[in-house]
Formats: structure tokens, C-alpha cells, sequence
């Protein structure tokens, strides 16, 4: 008989429990879609008319483990000016990736060292801010480079850039910077 009454109160602490959270969700404050507790939270919930505006990804989950450079655009090199490999190339200089292109990405030494690609290329972070985390890349290049991780709308996004050897930049792609552990 104690069993038969637990039995009948499970559902309606279920049906409680999930009026709870969709009177949250749609007052605007639903946490119930976030992975951790330690999770940053990239959706703004401020109501400005009926739609809520994402933030952009922060620098914060750019932290030790697998992540994935998924390539959306690379440089187009006919289209921009670059005298040197310092120069920084302008959004408007890259067009969509042609084919689908995916660079492995392992940070590591809290956050102070890359490993990109399967060749590898690996480098050192040089500079941190709210805007970009930059490193340089020395081993596996032939002339040096840079990868560079800012935020985005919604994941962070990365630029992977090869200097030369008679040309400053042979190569850059840009794309979506992905946690994969």
C-alpha cells in the first residue's frame, strides 16, 4: 500500500517539477539548458520586444582540452594588400571555404600552449585581452604564423593564419572555434 501511494505521487512531483520550469523558461529565466553548473550562459534575456539577443561567446571557455577550427572562410589572397605577416587581414578579404575543413586544436598548459592540425603546428600564447587571445607558431611552419581566438555570436571563432617565405601570408582560415571534450 506504501509502495502504490509513492507510485502515485511520482507523476504529480514530475508535473510540478516541469510547471516549475517552463513558468522559468518563459519568464525568462531558464537555466535548465545549461550543461554545467560552471556553463557560461551566452543567450541575454532581456526582453527588448519579443526577442532576446545572444551575447557573444566568451574568451573564458577557451581553456585546456580538444577543441575543433571548423573553417567557414579562408583568405582570399588577390584581394587584399598585406606587406607583412603582422599585418591584420580584414573580414572582408575572406570568402566561404569551398569544401568543408576541419583542424584538430589541443590546448594545453592552462591555456598557454596550441597544437593544431595533424602535422602539427604548435605556438605560444603571446597576448590575452577581451578581445582576442593571440599566439604565435613556430614549430611545424615553414615561415611562422598566428592563431588567433575572439568571440562570436555564438561559439568562439578562430583565425589560422601560415606566413612565407617571399610572400608574408600564404594562407589564413576562419571559422568556428568547437569544445570537443
Amino acid at each position: 500500500m506504501i509502495a502504490q501511494a509513492r507510485n502515485t505521487t511520482r507523476p504529480l512531483t514530475s508535473l510540478v517539477t516541469a510547471a516549475v520550469l517552463l513558468a522559468l523558461a518563459t519568464a525568462g529565466g531558464c537555466v535548465a539548458n545549461r550543461n554545467s553548473e560552471n556553463a557560461p550562459d551566452t543567450t541575454d534575456t532581456t526582453a527588448q520586444g519579443d526577442r532576446a539577443e545572444a551575447k557573444p561567446a566568451s574568451l573564458d571557455t577557451f581553456t585546456d582540452g580538444r577543441w575543433s577550427l571548423r573553417v567557414t572562410r579562408t583568405w582570399d589572397a588577390t584581394s587584399a594588400t598585406v606587406t607583412a605577416p603582422s599585418d591584420p587581414l580584414r573580414e572582408a578579404d575572406y570568402r566561404p571555404a569551398a569544401e568543408p575543413l576541419v583542424h584538430p586544436v589541443v590546448v594545453s598548459k592552462s591555456g598557454t600552449t596550441v597544437t593544431i592540425g595533424t602535422t602539427p603546428f604548435t605556438g605560444t600564447r603571446t597576448a590575452a585581452s577581451s578581445t582576442s587571445i593571440d599566439f604565435d607558431l613556430s614549430t611545424g611552419t615553414f615561415a611562422g604564423g598566428r592563431f588567433i581566438v575572439r568571440p562570436g555570436t555564438d561559439t568562439l571563432e578562430a583565425e589560422l593564419t601560415l606566413f612565407g617565405s617571399g610572400r608574408p601570408i600564404v594562407e589564413s582560415h576562419r571559422g568556428e572555434l568547437i569544445r570537443n571534450d
